[in-house]
């Protein structure tokens, strides 16, 4: 009986809003989007503005038709959301509340354990040198039991231990990390011991499970193209050839690619996020497998295996 409500609201709830016009798309988590219901890790409706509105409105569900999120958006594809954002554990309990401002988090943003305890508060902000760019302040943490260690402002000591071995220890002040701390990761095996100055990273040492050791002064570096941006796009231009059936349909615009970029600079598992033909897509695929070794991410002063997304641009002439 319990299922058989369930999937009557739900088909209550989609054809209530067909009036209004929706879009549905089935997505995987890393953002792919699949033909097949039943292959989609969760389902996407993104529907046209009530009457008076200036935004679609976005909800997402996961398999057991319960919510993952629920707010606005200024775009259909990519997203940018508006207002208020919730998140929600496929427990039903709600795992992040944010607000956005044309696809930048603003303001508080309060994060949630999946048994519905706080997790931690952030205070965002715009960079001055760069608008676009967000930066935050921790104002609290706490423990899936409900144990504060800062007093709401970002003042206060981090003792942090969690289940499966990680634990972090330091100072927070006015929301940035200062003076001596230590974190362990259970799953990398390695204790990082780190000097802040006020939300400054100045230097760190790492020492493995083995007893290996080492220091750094880059705490995190996102991988790059070597010789940077510039050089990236000078090497599609040289590449990239226009599939002569693309050039008769007249198709443009972009393909967007995820993939990894491993330790040693390789690139690997190289997904189309978003695409637009097949033609285009394999196109984007064949040139990015040509490209040479990029410089790796950094994650606590060591290579790391890292996720990345570029876009590239078919357009003719």
């Amino acid at each position: 009986m319990k299922i058989i409500l369930l999937l009557s609201l739900t088909a209550l709830s989609f054809s209530t809003f067909a009036q209004r016009g929706q879009n549905v798309y089935f997505l995987k988590n890393d953002g792919r989007e699949v033909k097949i219901r039943d292959s989609a890790d969760f389902i996407r409706i993104i529907r046209e503005p009530d009457e008076g509105k200036p935004f679609y409105e976005l909800v997402e569900y996961y398999h057991n038709n319960e919510l993952k999120r629920t707010g606005e958006t200024s775009n259909i594809s990519p997203l940018k959301l508006e207002g208020r954002v919730l998140s929600y554990a496929k427990n039903g309990q709600v795992v992040s509340d944010l607000t956005y401002s044309k696809g930048l988090i603003q303001g508080e943003a309060k994060m949630f354990y999946n048994n519905g305890k706080l997790k931690e508060i952030r205070k965002y902000e715009s960079d001055p040198t760069e608008p676009l760019k967000r930066i935050f302040k921790i104002l609290q943490i706490a423990d899936s039991l409900g144990n504060t260690f800062l007093d709401g402002n970002g003042n206060g000591f981090v003792n942090q231990s969690l289940a499966n071995g990680d634990y972090r220890k330091g100072e927070y002040v006015n929301g940035k990390k200062n003076g001596f701390w230590e974190e362990y990761n259970s799953k990398s095996k390695i204790k990082n011991e780190d000097l802040y100055d006020h939300g400054e990273f100045i230097s760190g040492k790492f020492t493995t499970d083995d007893e290996e050791t080492g220091t750094y002064t880059i705490k995190e570096k996102l991988p790059q193209f070597k010789g940077g941006v510039k050089r990236f796009y000078v090497f599609l231009s040289n590449n990239l050839k226009y599939p002569s059936d693309s050039k008769k349909n007249k198709e443009q615009g972009q393909v967007v690619l995820k993939f990894i970029v491993e330790k040693d600079g390789t690139l690997s598992d190289i997904k189309v996020l978003r695409g637009i033909s097949s033609s285009l897509d394999d196109e984007a695929i064949r040139v990015l497998q040509l490209s040479p070794k990029w410089e790796p991410g950094i994650q606590n002063g060591r290579a790391a295996r890292t996720s990345f997304t570029v876009p590239i641009t078919f357009r003719l002439q």
